[in-house]
């Protein structure tokens, strides 16, 4: 938390030995009263209607009163109105630093997750599969800057899964219009890519990294493509039922690794979506030596992105707009979600343009957005930013 925010014990001590000023009259400001050892010597509100009067014995003024001659012990203000960002930044302009000559009231708790989320610093990398051609050049990967919104496409293409793998160093790609995947080095200024083609009717999607290792999910044969040192290693079929019907059943479509074991998520574990059974799944198996895919979730409704963060499986049910973390709903958003990560303090989460609004007739509310949450997992509080223009979201990075 930063030095925005102290306890009771903290600011009485700060008061020994300095005047005590309030920002914000009111209610809050009142209520702080209750717990500080020192008496104002007024307090400063940016409305002209409250200046000028007294609030519970207390002067209101103008923020000109602070720069009276404090000498030898200049004040420290406490913040007491729910604006307290705006008057953190005219504090700061002022040439105050916070903790040294001013904080936030602890009043005001409940409302430090504005704080630390309309501060916190962050790059996020995901990917649009918006068609990309000659007249529309939506699809491919972008950048966001958090926090403020500011997103541009780093690479255009038809594109849906994304990876980082640490031992080449590089952002794993899956571009369909380069004809597959996409290892991209020094993605923020000289790209230095090479490819690796898949076939034709393959229609990859998530793409996973651990080691030398690239796993890929070919959506058009219900099949994960295992890739080590850059040649093909072994191709898994999710079930037979390709090879029977002559076409995809299960649409596979996301993929992770961790510890040597490969997560996959599909619409149907029987292989009937097309019938309107949608019993999604995360199946598991090893990398190698392991014949045999296990269900982890079963009856699931359109799952993606099965995601290890700090050893446990998150993944989204993306119809109900659900993040699980393990076994349990960490979130329910109301749109349709897909692609996740987490920087350590909040997670972000894809949101793409609902498609499928009939099947979720009764929700209370359904988003219509695209976009990028931020998440903070202790409030359940979140932030969006919208990526105007765009429709799918497939995959979400922190940029490594």
């Amino acid at each position: 938390m930063s030095n925005l925010w102290m306890t009771w014990s903290d600011i009485n001590k700060k008061l020994e030995d300095r005047p005590l000023v309030y920002w914000g009259a009111g209610n809050r400001m009142q209520k702080t009263r209750r717990y500080v050892s020192r008496e104002p010597e007024f307090c400063i509100d940016n409305n002209p209607y409250e200046q000028g009067t007294v609030e519970d014995g207390v002067k209101i003024v103008g923020p000109g009163a602070l720069f009276s001659d404090w000498r030898p012990f200049y004040p420290f203000v406490v913040i007491t109105t729910t604006g307290f960002l705006d008057v953190k930044k005219q504090l700061e302009s002022y040439g105050l630093r916070e903790g040294e000559r001013f904080c936030v009231s602890p009043v005001l708790k409940d409302f430090s997750i504005l704080d630390r989320m309309a501060t916190h610093k962050a790059r996020i990398l995901f990917t649009c599969s918006d068609p990309y051609n000659e007249k529309d050049k939506r699809g491919g990967l972008y950048s966001m800057e958090i926090p403020s919104g500011e997103f541009a496409q780093i690479r255009g293409g038809h594109c849906h899964g994304l990876a980082f793998s640490h031992s080449l160093c590089a952002i794993v790609l899956v571009n369909d219009t380069a004809g597959g995947i996409e290892i991209i080095r020094q993605w923020t200024l000289y790209p230095s890519v090479t490819r690796i083609e898949l076939p034709k009717d393959a229609r990859p999607h998530g793409v996973a990294c651990e080691g030398g290792w690239i796993a890929v999910c070919y959506s058009g044969r219900d099949e994960v493509a295992q890739f080590l040192g850059g040649k093909l290693n072994a191709t898994d079929t999710l079930s037979r039922k390709r090879y029977i019907f002559g076409q995809p059943e299960h649409h596979v479509n996301d993929c992770e690794i961790s510890d040597g074991r490969l997560y996959v998520s599909m619409f149907s574990y029987s292989g009937n979506w097309k019938k309107d059974i949608f019993d999604g799944v995360i199946m598991e198996r090893g990398l190698v030596g392991d014949p045999e895919w296990r269900p982890v979730m079963k009856n699931l409704s359109l799952p993606h992105t099965p995601r290890v963060i700090d050893g446990v499986l998150h993944f989204c049910e993306s119809m109900e707009g659900k993040l699980y973390k393990g076994m349990n709903v960490l979130a329910t958003f109301n749109g349709f979600i897909r692609g996740v990560d987490f920087d350590g303090e909040f997670y972000y989460v894809g949101q793409s343009q609902h498609r499928h609004i009939t099947r979720r007739l009764g929700a209370s509310n359904i988003s219509l957005d695209t976009g990028i949450f931020m998440l903070d997992p202790i409030t359940k509080c979140t932030r969006f930013y919208p990526t105007p223009g765009l429709t799918d979201i497939n995959a979400v990075m922190v940029s490594p």
